[in-house]
């Protein structure tokens, strides 16, 4: 039985049934989404530096939130 856990790790190296079925094209989505996850992270960080409004644990909750429906629609 998998848990979160290793689902979560096996999306991310590419390693499900859905990114199995792509062949070597799984390459290319999984380097996709972690661009897109690197490129999430540096946005919020210089927001966070240069927007003093937006530093709350609020706007840290709603951009993780925001990543994770991301991440599921992805």
């Amino acid at each position: 039985m998998a848990n979160p856990v290793t689902d979560f790790w096996d999306f991310l190296i590419g390693n499900t049934n859905d990114h199995n079925d792509l062949g070597s094209w799984k390459y290319v989505f999984v380097a996709l989404f972690l661009a897109l996850i690197v490129a999430s992270v540096a946005f919020a960080v210089t927001n966070w530096q240069e927007d003093p409004s937006q530093r709350s644990g609020r706007q840290l909750g709603m951009w993780l939130v925001r990543v994770l429906v991301g991440g599921m629609w992805f």
